[in-house]
């Protein structure tokens, strides 16, 4: 189910997005709680072969998920499509990874062989890790982590320069007390060695490992107290040897007067291919002892860097709207880096908007945001949200290792991430939203967009045309979008259901282009109502529904 995303000139209620770029469904899911700390790896470039994705998956809704397990699906560069993708319905798509109920756990894929190497955790609570047996085939074969990996879970994993799969993971005894563990040769796993002595907070930790060199760095948040901290402790071979932890310190954020915190979704460090290492993390004001939940700031940090640490992004609220992002969640959060061929640099994070509140759950919506940076993230472009605020709130975002060459034309970064229906982490016992059956979206963006940091350019229109771009049953707001191919009269009109006049929107001679108009329709009562353009080309009808 893949399209290229345009403005739509429809006749019919809906949603329309006006997104940037060719986003694909992969598969979907009704198990909305994909990580709980920060981005995890899910989607990964084997040059040369294809794009691995992997996500969570359940498709039953009793509240147990019995069948939760991990799901793969790959984009192959030979034939320009996703494998395991089909007929409808999509939440059959992909192919399950391992033979038993399993979870939490990351991607990557083999610098040697090119295959999806994928480690989580089990419903019987060990580790265990699975292997393709070729790029994008999604017949796995499983590597059982028990006696030595029994009792721990929450896997953030990376396979290194060596072929060595990495592990950071928690106990489950303590569920704070973060370790490291290690497959140097396929199913032989090593003794898992404790990480830090002052505890991390469940579940902060995460993994990167070089492909150029033997260099790995953990990362986690301590947050027993505020402020919460951010550590890393790095091995230059491979795992064998730690250097001690180090506090991350914190970024220059929001002014001299005021502090700043890290959360528990903040680590998030990744390897070049120069093999420098950088971290990207959001923080939080601290105003007089007190900890803010917004504005928040994205920020990189590279320590080849002068100065090392730069800001990605400022994320504020509106103060009209509502704040309530949910769960362990920020207003903007879970950020991810990745690169392109010519070494610029890729930030990706979901941000949530106040004035998009989801009806059912008076929960605020959120939207996947791009940055890039042409100078190793010492100044970074201004943000492109490459999603537009509708019905859905789109989750956890996972941006690709490495953009897929474009050859003669600009490398395109792949975002993966989950479009929930209903706003609110439902999972297992969670009483947050309903069960419902959300895509996972793998979304492609050409760097040049994001780098400009402009939306895709849009040509004139070769005929008008209308669209319901947002609607928000919470305030009782719809915005639609117009289209006119030349300069000319306008009318944009409201009519109920009995043809009735409700509102005029717009009136007047108007440039050729696209145009907005918002309906404020608080005191409209529920029911069907159509919007009309009118020009000299004639009358385009949409309809919407209001409801209470």
């Amino acid at each position: 189910m893949s399209r290229t995303v345009v403005v739509l000139s429809v006749l019919a209620m809906s949603t329309v997005l006006a997104d940037i770029g060719t986003i694909d469904t992969v598969g979907g899911t009704i198990y909305e709680w994909q990580y709980e700390g920060p981005s995890l790896r899910r989607v990964v470039n084997s040059p040369g072969y294809g794009v691995h994705v992997t996500w969570m998956w359940s498709n039953e809704t009793l509240g147990t998920q019995a069948d939760r397990n991990f799901r793969y699906n790959f984009y192959d560069f030979a034939t320009r499509r996703w494998v395991f993708s089909g007929l409808p319905p999509f939440m059959l798509w992909g192919e399950n990874v391992f033979p038993e109920r399993s979870g939490f756990g990351s991607i990557d894929a083999d610098p040697v062989t090119n295959v999806a190497v994928i480690v989580c955790h089990t419903g019987s609570i060990f580790l265990a890790a699975a292997r393709d047996v070729a790029p994008g085939a999604g017949s796995f074969e499983y590597c059982d982590g028990r006696p030595t990996m029994e009792g721990y879970l929450w896997p953030a994993s990376a396979v290194g320069h060596n072929r060595t799969i990495h592990i950071h993971c928690l106990d489950d005894a303590s569920r704070d007390n973060v370790w490291y563990g290690r497959v140097a040769t396929w199913c032989n796993w090593d003794t898992a060695l404790p990480v830090a002595s002052r505890p991390a907070t469940f579940p902060s930790n995460n993994i990167a490992a070089s492909k150029v060199s033997e260099k790995v760095c953990l990362a986690w948040t301590i947050c027993d107290r505020f402020p919460y901290h951010l550590m890393y402790r790095l091995s230059t071979d491979g795992g064998t040897n730690w250097q001690p932890g180090v506090d991350a310190g914190y970024p220059p954020a929001f002014g001299p007067d005021t502090g700043c915190s890290y959360y528990i979704t903040s680590a998030s460090p990744f390897y070049d291919r120069e093999d420098r290492l950088h971290l990207v993390a959001e923080v939080m004001p601290v105003i007089r002892d007190t900890v803010w939940g917004w504005p928040n700031e994205i920020w990189h940090w590279c320590p080849d860097n002068v100065p090392a640490w730069n800001r990605v992004h400022r994320a504020d609220a509106d103060p009209r709207g509502r704040y309530d992002p949910g769960t362990d969640a920020l207003l903007a959060d879970v950020p991810s880096l990745g690169e392109d061929n010519d070494g610029n640099l890729f930030a990706a994070w979901e941000q949530f908007d106040t004035l998009n509140i989801d009806p059912l759950t008076d929960l605020m919506r959120a939207d996947i945001w791009l940055g890039g940076s042409t100078d190793n993230g010492i100044t970074w472009q201004p943000a492109v949200r490459i999603t537009e605020p509708n019905t859905q709130s789109k989750r956890l975002p996972s941006i690709i290792n490495l953009a897929i060459d474009g050859g003669a034309g600009p490398d395109s970064v792949v975002v993966l991430y989950l479009a929930d229906s209903v706003a609110g982490a439902k999972a297992g016992s969670s009483p947050v939203g309903i069960w419902s059956f959300n895509p996972m979206i793998a979304q492609k963006v050409p760097v040049n967009l994001i780098l400009t940091g402009i939306s895709e350019p849009r040509q004139l229109p070769g005929k008008q045309q209308l669209s319901i771009v947002a609607q928000s049953p919470a305030r009782q707001r719809v915005e639609m979008e117009y289209a006119l191919p030349a300069a000319g009269e306008v009318t944009v009109r409201v009519f109920d259901a009995a043809g009735r006049r409700v509102a005029t929107l717009a009136s007047g001679r108007h440039a050729a282009g696209r145009h907005r108009v918002n309906w404020d329709a608080a005191s409209a009562s529920p029911g069907i109502y159509y919007i009309t353009l009118r020009t000299a080309m004639g009358l385009l009808t949409g309809k919407t529904i209001l409801a209470r």
